[in-house]
């Protein structure tokens, strides 16, 4: 019998022992696995006016959850309701890549805004240092940074107001479920949902963001869902950012004046650019020629070293640098260059070439109408100056688009005094000349006359 004892209390203390060691086993397998959070993208539009062309300009971006204000269930200061989701500051150090545009780039088939050129690149917000532990809601607010010339950020796309910067904030919030996986305990990423502007409030309880479907950590296209999912109350979902660069135009015109001014004369005239961000513009070159004839049938009156020069169709600009540029104009023809920035400087100087030279062009000899309207129009903007951003009720005239060029005149004195002083002379040759004719036909008449008595008399 006391062997008996002594066997089963030996089994009672290994049992007690084995409980004793399965416990903290079991508390350490409570939790949850961290997850990975999956990468996030967006869209950047470009609106750009419908004569120009994308700048080369960059943007870039910030992202941070510093100034999320938590809604954490259990917590005095900030208990949910029954009606909202658990609201958390996003964790990790997400970082957003920066994108550009070029002129070479691709114009967007559907556009944005009626009127303008659309350019759309994809943003990726990079969330590999990102883990969530807890089903709810993550936010991170974004902020777009500012700096370009010329460039107005976070455009209302709906209504433009083409003027002045928005908000440059954005709101995301990313959804993480319990997969309700009976057997463990582990999450899912179920949707990204991106706001206009900063939203503090908590996400509505109910219907989910997504159809519970999960985005794996291996998918790194995932666009901002604006699709489906309860909104934030009073907030704007959104999945872009749109800028708009704003752009004016410079046209450069020829008139030419006087009784001795060639109108078929070409005249060279130089355009020096500096912008402040690198760019191309166009030049619309339809009210000129684009290329001057050969040197054998080139006028006698222009420079025959102009014989086959072109006028450029597009000029080129980095950031800072001065570039000339040469265009050669005949009476009446004008060339547009389109796509200056704000800030822009410009100085145009020709060769007058023996002609009086004057600055800009008056309604009164012109022969220009640029602006397509009956009548044509003085260009009377300076010869040289800065572009600026257009008042509202334009009232400077270098503001906005801008229209120069030059008038010039050639004029001839006919010698009047000396057809004068030359009168007698020529009176008297006429004088001389009647006599002349006068005695050839008085003598044929007489030597008629004389032969008729002859013939009589015989």
């Amino acid at each position: 019998m006391k062997e008996l004892w002594k066997k089963m209390s030996v089994m009672l203390i290994t049992t007690a022992l084995v409980a004793l060691i399965a416990v903290p086993a079991f508390a350490a397998n409570t939790g949850y696995v961290p997850l990975k959070s999956p990468d996030v993208q967006f869209y950047k539009y470009l609106l750009v006016d419908s004569n120009a062309v994308a700048p080369n300009a960059s943007f870039t971006f910030t992202i941070s959850s510093n100034d999320v204000i938590e809604i954490i269930p259990g917590s005095a200061a900030t208990t949910t309701s029954a009606g909202t989701l658990p609201l958390y500051k996003g964790p990790g150090t997400p970082t957003i890549s920066a994108v550009s545009f070029s002129p070479t780039d691709t114009v967007e088939t559907q556009t944005l805004v009626s009127g303008y050129k659309t350019y759309k690149q994809t943003v990726t917000i990079d969330m590999s240092s990102v883990e969530f532990s807890e089903p709810g809601v993550y936010r991170y607010y974004i902020t777009e940074n500012t700096g370009t010339a010329g460039m107005f950020y976070d455009v209302d796309a709906t209504t433009p107001n083409l003027t002045t910067n928005g908000s440059l904030k954005r709101t995301l919030d990313v959804y993480v479920e319990d997969t309700e996986d009976a057997s463990s305990m582990t999450l899912k990423v179920t949707g990204f949902v991106m706001y206009d502007g900063v939203v503090t409030a908590a996400p509505p309880a109910g219907e989910p963001v997504t159809a519970n479907s999960a985005i794996t950590t291996s998918t790194t296209a995932i666009t901002v869902n604006t699709a489906n999912g309860a909104e934030v109350s009073g907030a704007t979902k959104t999945d872009s950012y749109v800028n708009y660069y704003t752009s004016y135009s410079l046209t450069v015109g020829k008139v030419v004046t006087g009784n001795q001014g060639s109108r078929d004369k070409y005249f060279k005239l130089t355009l020096t650019l500096n912008s402040p961000v690198a760019t191309t513009l166009t030049v619309d070159v339809s009210h000129a020629d684009i290329q001057l004839p050969a040197s054998d049938a080139l006028n006698k009156a222009t420079n025959s070293s102009y014989a086959g020069k072109t006028n450029p169709q597009e000029i080129k600009l980095d950031a800072g640098k001065a570039k000339e540029t040469e265009f050669y104009l005949q009476h009446g023809q004008y060339i547009i260059v389109e796509g200056l920035v704000v800030g822009t400087t410009y100085d145009l100087k020709e060769e007058a070439e023996g002609y009086t030279s004057t600055e800009g062009i008056t309604a009164a000899v012109s022969v220009i109408n640029w602006d397509g309207i009956n009548g044509n129009d003085a260009l009377a903007d300076a010869v040289n100056g800065t572009v600026k951003l257009l008042d509202a009720d334009d009232t400077t005239t270098d503001d906005g688009d801008l229209q120069t060029g030059y008038t010039n005149d050639k004029n001839g004195v006919i010698p009047t005094g000396v057809l004068v002083s030359a009168t007698p002379v020529i009176i008297i040759a006429i004088v001389v000349v009647a006599g002349v004719v006068l005695f050839i036909v008085m003598s044929a008449k007489r030597k008629a006359s004389e032969a008729a008595d002859t013939d009589s008399e015989e």
